[in-house]
């Protein structure tokens, strides 16, 4: 068997065809150095692994991903309340194309009152749950993620952020902080977004 050859620091690599000299649990001593030609040993084979090369969480910002601001989400907020606001006038006419005479309501315009109101209330968490994202949300670029790993939101987490993102927005001091506190944010998560474990991204 050749014999061992010295390294620039003193230790010393098998010269090729030699063991791999190691601890029993294969684990090669300390300083000892792995010459060219031999396979590489990852840190699962060896048994251990260095602090500084732990797994690092899954990031929900892939490849064309960045964290949405809290201007461009007040803006898609502002495009959806618009949309809502038109499929309100739509309902309207709709009532009072099949009400009744004086302030009597058809069973017809109630349906249709019962039907705008659902489609209101299911708005947000449907569009989130099933498209990642809203009318006004869409028009820029902007997506509603697990902060775990970027995937889309289960059935859960979007009610639980639909829920807080409404007393948000109805109760106006509290919309106003949580926009402020965000603001200062690194990934400009709202109280809603702590609460479901969500992120919005933007589309670069």
């Amino acid at each position: 068997m050749a014999e061992d050859e010295p390294t620039k620091n003193g230790s010393s690599w098998p010269a090729q065809g030699s063991a791999i000299p190691s601890d029993g649990a294969g684990t090669p001593p300390p300083g000892y150095w792995m010459p060219p030609g031999y396979p590489p040993v990852t840190w699962p084979a060896m048994g251990w692994a260095p602090s500084g090369f732990a797994p690092v969480p899954l990031s929900p910002f892939g490849a064309g991903y960045s964290p949405g601001g809290i201007g461009i989400r007040f803006g898609a907020l502002l495009i959806d309340a618009a949309f809502v606001l038109a499929t309100a006038i739509v309902a309207g006419l709709l009532m009072g194309m099949v009400g009744g005479p004086g302030t009597d309501t058809t069973p017809a315009a109630m349906a249709i009152w019962l039907l705008w109101l659902f489609f209101v209330l299911s708005y947000h968490p449907a569009s989130w749950y099933v498209f990642d994202c809203t009318i006004g949300q869409r028009a820029l670029g902007l997506r509603v993620r697990r902060r775990s790993d970027g995937q889309s939101l289960g059935f859960g987490a979007v009610n639980i952020r639909y829920i807080v993102f409404c007393v948000e927005t109805l109760i106006f001091p509290l919309g106003m902080i949580a926009a402020a506190m965000a603001a200062s944010d690194p990934i400009k998560r709202t109280w809603h977004d702590e609460a479901a474990g969500s992120v919005v991204v933007k589309l670069l």
